[in-house]
């Protein structure tokens, strides 16, 4: 027999063997594939539902759990969970032989924004319905542009007031820069678009000497000079 045939026979069997081969992991794909035969028996899902409905859960991921264990798209299914407004992280996993698990952490809001959204503890917008929103929150206003740098000054402030029993319940920044707050006490504040961090201190470190007490007859305090402030008294 001629090299030229040995060459040919060869080849003939190695695609004959390349074919086999991918028809058999078409094959074995298949039968992986097949709800029927490693059908999805049990999804447990974890999650505290405290602004979650469990049956808005259950529908978000229906469609994916009738694949077979192998082929149910676990990416898919993390990515349909955290279009929902209240969910911040999600954790699917298959659990052999039959079982889907899913862990649910939701979002907790910190503050609202803007009326119509809330902020959670890392300063991420998030937006669900307002019947859903919890109440008493403290409220931000600002372009929506600036939220980071809305957010970091709140911050900053409210770790601040501990020292004089305060908190804000109210921020506001204009498109201006124009920043002005009310505190617990309803005190206002306002303090202008300038050095805001630095006046603000300056209204920390002068409260217990100027105010103190009093607290309950200020209406507004006016921070928006230079080398000073103004006081507005109840009447």
């Amino acid at each position: 027999m001629t090299n030229r045939k040995l060459i040919t026979i060869r080849s003939f069997l190695s695609v004959l063997l390349l074919i086999l081969l991918v028809s058999g992991l078409l094959w074995g794909w298949s039968v992986l594939k097949d709800p029927q035969i490693f059908p999805i028996n049990e999804v447990k899902i974890k999650a505290t539902y405290q602004h979650i409905d469990p049956q808005t859960i259950q529908h978000a991921i229906a469609s994916y759990v009738n694949s077979s264990f192998f082929a149910v798209d676990i990416t898919s299914i993390k990515k349909q969970l955290l279009q929902l407004p209240w969910v911040y992280m999600v954790f699917v996993n298959r659990v052999w032989p039959d079982k889907i698990f899913v862990k649910i952490t939701e979002q907790t809001a910190v503050v609202q924004w803007n009326n119509n959204s809330l902020l959670n503890s890392d300063g991420e917008i998030f937006t669900p319905s307002k019947s859903t929103f919890p109440g008493n929150l403290p409220v931000l206003f600002g372009p929506e542009d600036q939220v980071e740098e809305i957010w970091q000054y709140y911050q900053q402030m409210n770790q601040a007031l501990v020292k004089l029993g305060l908190t804000i319940i109210q921020a506001s920044s204009d498109e201006r820069g124009l920043w002005q707050l009310v505190l617990s006490n309803s005190i206002n504040l306002m303090l202008g678009n300038t050095d805001i961090m630095n006046k603000f201190y300056m209204f920390v470190k002068v409260y217990p000497k100027i105010i103190g007490a009093n607290g309950g007859r200020v209406k507004n305090i006016d921070l928006r000079y230079a080398n000073g402030l103004a006081i507005k008294w109840k009447k």
